[in-house]
C-alpha cells in the first residue's frame, strides 16, 4: 500500500494550503481539512478536500495551537492511523508538537520529500545545518509532518468539486480549554507575618557581626 487511508491537513497560513492539499492528494485516499472559517472551508473543498472540519468557538485571547486537543480527538475518532500535514511555520511546528504528543505520533519537521511505502511515511529533510539530507521512516500509526515550502506544487481549485462540511454539533466539541491553565496573579500584595521587632533584631545582630569582623581585621 503506497498511500494512507486518510490524511489530515491544516494551515495557519492560507497561502500554504494549496500545496499541502496537492501533497495530500498524492499521499492518501481521503482528505480531511481543518479550517477556521467558511471561506477557508469552501477553498479547501475546491482544492480537493472530501471532508472539512470547521474549528470555531475559540476565545480571542487563546492561540490557534490550543485547538490541538480537539483536533487529536477528531483524528482518533475517524481512524486508528493517518497522516497529518502542516506548514513548517513557527505556529505549524508548535501545533505539530502538541498533536504528536496527543496522538503518540512521530513528528518530522521541514520535510522536503514525502513518500509512502507499506502504509508508512518516509521523509527526507535537511540535517547538519543544511549540509546533508537525512531520511527517516516513521513507524508510528500516526505521522505528523511539517512541510517545507515548495515540497509540493500548488493544487489548482476546481469549483465543481464537492465535499462534506462538519461543524461543532452533537458530540464533537470544536473548542476545549487546555487542561493546564496558568495561575492568576493575586490581587493583594504579599504581607510579611513576622513582627517588626524581629526584623529590627536581625538587623542589629548583622551590624554587630560586621563591626566585630572589621575590628578583628584592623588588629591584624
Amino acid at each position: 500500500m503506497n498511500t494512507f487511508s486518510q490524511v489530515w491537513v491544516f494551515s495557519d497560513t492560507p497561502s500554504r494550503l494549496p500545496e499541502l492539499m496537492n501533497g495530500a492528494q498524492a499521499l492518501a485516499n481521503q482528505i480531511n481539512t481543518f479550517v477556521l472559517n467558511d471561506a477557508d472551508g469552501a477553498q479547501a473543498i475546491q482544492l480537493g478536500a472530501n471532508h472539512v472540519w470547521k474549528l470555531n468557538g475559540k476565545p480571542d485571547d487563546r492561540m490557534i495551537e490550543d485547538y490541538a486537543g480537539v483536533m487529536a480527538d477528531t483524528i482518533r475518532q475517524h481512524g486508528a492511523d493517518g497522516l497529518v500535514l502542516l506548514p513548517n511555520t513557527r505556529r505549524g511546528k508548535l501545533l505539530a508538537a502538541k498533536l504528536g504528543y496527543r496522538l503518540k505520533a512521530a513528528v518530522s519537521n521541514d520535510a522536503s520529500t514525502v513518500s509512502v511505502q507499506d502504509g508508512k511515511a518516509t521523509v527526507k529533510h535537511m540535517v547538519y545545518g543544511g549540509l546533508a539530507i537525512g531520511e527517516e521512516r516513521i513507524a508510528t500509526p500516526y505521522a505528523v509532518l511539517t512541510i517545507s515550502s515548495g515540497t509540493f506544487d500548488a493544487a489548482q481549485p476546481d469549483a465543481s468539486r464537492t465535499g462534506e462540511t462538519h461543524t461543532g454539533s452533537g458530540r464533537l466539541r470544536l473548542w476545549r480549554l487546555p487542561a493546564w491553565q496558568p495561575r492568576r496573579a493575586r490581587a493583594t500584595a504579599s504581607i510579611s507575618t513576622k513582627p517588626v521587632w524581629w526584623s529590627a533584631s536581625v538587623a542589629v545582630l548583622a551590624a554587630k557581626r560586621t563591626l566585630r569582623w572589621q575590628n578583628s581585621f584592623a588588629r591584624r
